[in-house]
Parts: structure tokens; sequence; C-alpha cells
């Protein structure tokens, strides 16, 4: 059975909006960032990074690979590096 596009749309939802595992992306990039390790020192730039990151957080449902917004992992990455300074 395919996935409508109602059912698209409302993954889409379920990934960007807030829910019991997606309340702090901050957190989600921290885990990244530890699972990564050194690769993520090796990045030339922020949107390097963040595309190390989506890939690394990517998920793979049959045909179908999920993959957190860029701009979502972005701006989640520039808040977890100012909280860390």
């Amino acid at each position: 059975m395919r996935l409508t596009q109602d059912d698209l749309f409302r993954i889409d939802q379920m990934l960007k909006g807030p829910g019991p595992w997606r309340d702090d992306y901050s957190r989600d990039i921290e885990k990244a960032l530890k699972e990564l390790g050194p690769a993520a020192k090796s990045s030339n730039s922020i949107d390097d990074l963040a595309k190390k990151i989506q890939k690394h957080m990517q998920i793979r449902a049959g045909d179908w690979t999920i993959k957190p917004d860029l701009g979502t992992i972005g701006k989640g990455l520039l808040e977890f590096l100012k909280r860390v300074k």
C-alpha cells in the first residue's frame, strides 16, 4: 500500500512539530555530534556539518528515506553552539 499525499503531509508535520521525542532539536543534534565524533570536526562550514548531521539522522523506511529538514538542523546547530560557549 502506497502512502498518499495526505499521509506524507502528516508525517512531515509530525517530524517538524513538537512531540515527546522532538521537543528539543539541540538534544538530537548533540547526540548526532557525539556519534559522528571526529567526522564532525572535519567539517568546513556549518552547512557541511548540517548535511553530515542530516545524513546521520536519516531514517530508512522501505523505499523511503526520511531526513530532518536542513534548516531545522542548522538552526538547532547554531543554538547548540551558542549554548556551549
